[in-house]
């Protein structure tokens, strides 16, 4: 199973390297979305790879329910505070939560995380590529627009 695992995280590991490479041909216009998701996402994948090796290294058994569960709920509560908080503020709000609560890291972790995200998230959709999100539910329901 470990090694499966390992197997999985270095294939999205090339993917993902291989669109960057070939991101850098598209036309200038066409590049900016694709260069914002692929420059985080190659270097997530490099420390998913090595996170797997090292936990390897531990006698694990099978992990397949626990992580399906919490990746269903992360999902799950992305999705959630998403719509009722809107993207801007709702995905950094449950990436904190997630990572907090189902992932269990630590506050500096969770925190810095979390401020990097919404860097991200606001200076590269709201400010670069001049994209501004939703309000979410609740910004509607108390009238805060």
């Amino acid at each position: 199973m470990i090694k499966f695992r390992i197997s999985i995280a270095l294939f999205f590991f090339f993917v993902l390297l291989g669109a960057l490479y070939l991101s850098f041909f598209f036309p200038r216009e066409a590049k900016v979305f694709p260069l914002l998701v692929l420059i985080p996402s190659v270097p997530l994948a490099a420390l998913n790879i090595y996170s797997e090796g090292r936990n390897s290294k531990s006698a694990r058994g099978d992990v397949f329910p626990s992580s399906f569960l919490l990746v269903f709920c992360g999902v799950l509560l992305f999705i959630l505070c998403g719509w009722l908080l809107g993207i801007t503020a709702g995905l950094p709000f449950a990436l904190f939560l997630y990572l907090k609560i189902l992932s269990r890291e630590t506050w500096k972790t969770a925190i810095v995380s979390t401020f990097l995200g919404w860097i991200v998230l606001y200076f590269g959709f709201e400010v670069i590529l001049r994209q501004s999100f939703e309000k979410g539910i609740l910004w509607s329901f108390f009238f805060l627009e």
